[in-house]
């Protein structure tokens, strides 16, 4: 008899009408008989997490007091977190853009520096919104229900949301190399106009930006080259090994080397433990 798998992820792309807004979708569904604590690193794109028929528990690294919800959301410049859930899972992951999500929740300002319960931040979750997903037969219906909710949510970009488009866009291509002043000339605005502007549409500044893209490139080579840890500091745009290091440590909670070694055996993601090897 052939052996369930412990996990199973389905992708979907986004209608195209907000294809340049809602940049993905992901859906998991992990079968284990124990419990799963992981480290959970965020991304340079504001991100949801929906608990179809799940909970989580989430355990700030930091001091914040711990949680449990059913659905995340992690914002740009959220620090990692360790997740545990109880060996059965299913949800969907949904990568924003930045001004998506401000149409959506509201000024960037207003987003915390930490991982918090979605329900806190969009009154459509907290039940109604994970109850209507978990209702349906498939994960190709279910990206076409949240397609339909965010067709309404994210209403038409006014002309300086596409200015700050094409800066958040250039910096996510240049990544480490963006230069602020060249990016506003680009603009035909002051630095100091771009980075207020742009603080306050995407909860960071340019240059914290452009350090999380980098820190991005890093994770993907790690992930996908078996190039040493000099060679991907050089190759990201690093000053040597040690500013990898140390930029692991703070964006990431864990060593480089830690990131790369420790994984689970029968699912995907970092385990919990990653935090406390040197």
């Amino acid at each position: 008899m052939k052996a369930t798998p412990s996990w199973r992820r389905q992708i979907g792309s986004p209608a195209q009408p907000i294809a340049g807004d809602v940049l993905g979708y992901s859906g998991f569904e992990e079968n284990v008989t124990h419990p799963v604590r992981r480290l959970e690193i965020g991304t340079p794109c504001p991100m949801l997490i929906i608990g179809l028929d799940s909970e989580f528990r989430v355990s700030p690294i930091s001091s914040q007091s711990a949680f449990t919800c059913q659905s995340l959301f992690v914002g740009p410049a959220a620090s990692p977190v360790t997740v545990e859930h109880s060996g059965k899972l299913c949800c969907v992951e949904v990568s924003l853009n930045p001004w998506a999500a401000a149409a959506i929740f509201g000024p960037a300002e207003g987003w915390p520096g930490h991982v918090m319960p979605l329900s806190e931040i969009w009154k459509k979750a907290g039940g109604e919104l994970e109850e209507s997903l978990a209702g349906v037969p498939s994960w190709t219906a279910r990206f076409m229900m949240l397609d339909d909710v965010f067709g309404v949510a994210i209403p038409a970009m006014t002309t300086q949301s596409n200015k700050l488009r094409w800066a958040w866009n250039e910096i996510s291509r240049l990544g480490g190399d963006a230069r602020v002043h060249k990016l506003a000339a680009s603009l035909g605005w002051s630095s100091r106009h771009f980075i207020s502007t742009f603080q306050e549409t995407v909860g960071l500044t340019p240059k914290a930006q452009a350090r999380r893209w980098r820190f991005q490139k890093a994770r993907t080579c790690l992930d996908q080259t078996s190039l040493s840890l000099a060679e991907v500091a050089a190759l990201c745009g690093y000053s040597d090994q040690s500013h990898l290091t140390r930029e692991f440590r703070e964006l990431g909670s864990c060593t480089p080397a830690a990131y790369r070694a420790v994984r689970f055996s029968d699912l995907p993601g970092l385990p919990a433990e990653t935090t406390e090897l040197k």
